[in-house]
């Protein structure tokens, strides 16, 4: 599950524009893995258990959002 988890994460690191959006968006792009995901063999409950709680850290330094500069 750690391993699967990590793997989930690892496919949002080249995409940090996609998550910089807004919590929506983050949620927006979220969903949007789910098909990759589930092509790869991940059940519905696994993907979900993996992103349960997860949002997008606001605090980081790079993380872009609309109307901030």
């Amino acid at each position: 599950m750690v391993a699967l988890f990590a793997a989930i994460v690892a496919l949002l690191l080249p995409a940090p524009g996609a998550v910089a959006q807004s919590k929506d968006g983050f949620r927006q792009f979220v969903a949007g893995l789910w098909s990759e995901a589930e092509a790869k063999g991940v059940s519905r409950a696994t993907f979900d258990a993996a992103f349960s709680g997860v949002e997008p850290d606001l605090s980081l330094p790079d993380l872009i959002l609309p109307g901030k500069t």
